[in-house]
């Protein structure tokens, strides 16, 4: 958890910025907040995966 949470806080380049989105419900995941998806190993793939497209622009 706490290494998707730096990962979260590198993407936003802050550490608030990451915890907010991380507690709020993201379209992305089909409007899931992060934080629960995190409790499986598959949910904190999904997570990475919309951070990843974050970082390199691939959303609007």
């Amino acid at each position: 958890m706490d290494e998707l949470i730096e990962y979260a806080s590198q993407v936003f380049e802050s550490r608030q910025l990451a915890c907010d989105w991380l507690n709020s419900p993201v379209a992305a995941l089909g409007h899931r907040r992060p934080m629960e998806l995190c409790e499986t190993s598959e949910g904190r793939r999904e997570v990475k995966g919309v951070l990843r497209k974050i970082e390199f622009g691939e959303f609007s």
